[in-house]
């Protein structure tokens, strides 16, 4: 996953979800059922952190 945003905000690699999908489902695939989402500065920014999340669920982490 590549993602970077400041502690300002400013997005200087955007977030793209797409490349969350494989391996999210390679760790389901391998057994793993529960996951931590946590990027940088998500206290403040968690938009991004809350797209991963919904597709970890959608994948089946519970």
């Amino acid at each position: 996953m590549h993602e970077r945003v400041s502690a300002r905000g400013e997005i200087l690699v955007p977030f793209d979800l797409e490349s969350a999908r494989a391996p999210l489902e390679d760790a389901y695939h391998a057994g793993i059922r529960a996951v931590a989402i946590v990027f940088l500065h998500g206290y403040r920014y968690p938009e991004h952190e809350r797209q991963a999340a919904a597709l970890a669920r959608e994948i089946g982490f519970t």
